[in-house]
């Protein structure tokens, strides 16, 4: 098995907190040098909703990093339509504690005709509405993280219009459970690939699956098959662990500024290229006097 190994971060964004992704969080916070990057969270008061009784051990720590992270004056909070300190790359806030951004980015402002699909859903009284999101761009290349955006948070943020614009990579929010099956969503984004960030069990909701699949033009790919009933796994060479989750196999995408990209899935050593989407030709300029 490959490991990366990360010593270092120049910058920490902590898209949600909670401690059922990663039981060992304290541990993998501890190991990390916080003290020499910036930490970005989603808002001092959204610290209300852990209750060391529900959420211990990992949220713990990332609070913890917060508050050296404040006393060395890194402490950043960035608000919808910030743009994060990263080189080369334009990386645009669009969500952030609990208040999506106010106007579409490059790119957007489309009405979204699957917005007639868009259904209310019961909130599910964590602090996943909280989630920092951003889009990344890298010339033509964008990709999209809407952290654990769900529900009628998600569904806001492409309709009535869509604020994000289209994406080359989506990574599905919350895990793709089932309060993330918001079909207007990949209508609006467009993506070529969608990651599913799942485990065993945990997201990777059936419906989810369904309308991921369903997309056209979309290939999906995942962190882990996911056992639960009437998941529809994506094909084994776009999977990145298929065990009981013994192993920590992971998939990388390098991405050119023409719009390319390329997965490559560390279990199987499956390489795919993705070329730039097909853009609409542009209109012939009537040049007559």
């Amino acid at each position: 098995m490959i490991r990366v190994a990360v010593s270092r971060a120049d910058l920490e964004v902590c898209v949600a907190i909670n401690n059922a992704v990663n039981p060992d969080g304290p541990a993998t916070v501890d190991q990390l040098d916080a003290s020499s990057g910036s930490f970005l969270v989603h808002g001092d008061d959204g610290y209300a909703y852990l209750d060391r009784s529900s959420v211990p051990g990992a949220a713990f720590a990332m609070v913890r990093v917060r508050e050296e992270s404040r006393r060395r004056g890194q402490h950043l909070m960035p608000q919808p339509g910030d743009r994060l300190p990263f080189k080369g790359v334009e990386a645009e806030v669009v969500s952030a504690a609990g208040v999506l951004v106010s106007k579409p980015l490059r790119g957007g402002g489309q009405p979204n005709s699957a917005c007639a699909t868009l259904e209310e859903q019961d909130e599910d009284g964590t602090e996943n509405f909280r989630s920092i999101g951003v889009r990344f761009t890298f010339g033509a290349f964008k990709f999209v993280d809407l952290g654990d955006l769900s529900g009628n948070t998600l569904g806001m943020l492409v309709c009535p219009i869509n604020l994000v614009g289209e994406a080359s990579v989506y990574l599905v929010s919350h895990h793709g459970n089932y309060d993330t099956d918001v079909p207007a969503v990949l209508a609006a984004l467009k993506p070529q690939v969608a990651i599913m960030n799942n485990g065993l069990t945990k997201g990777g909701a059936p419906t989810a699956f369904v309308n991921l699949h369903r997309q056209p033009g979309l290939e999906l790919w995942q962190m882990h098959a996911s056992r639960n009933d009437g998941a529809q796994n994506a094909e084994d060479f776009f999977i990145a662990n298929v065990d009981d989750g013994a192993s920590a196999y992971w998939i990388k995408l390098r991405a050119n500024d023409d719009g390319r990209f390329t997965m490559f899935n560390s279990r199987t050593g499956f390489v795919k290229q993705y070329l730039p989407k097909a853009r609409a030709p542009r209109p012939l300029e009537n040049n007559a006097k």
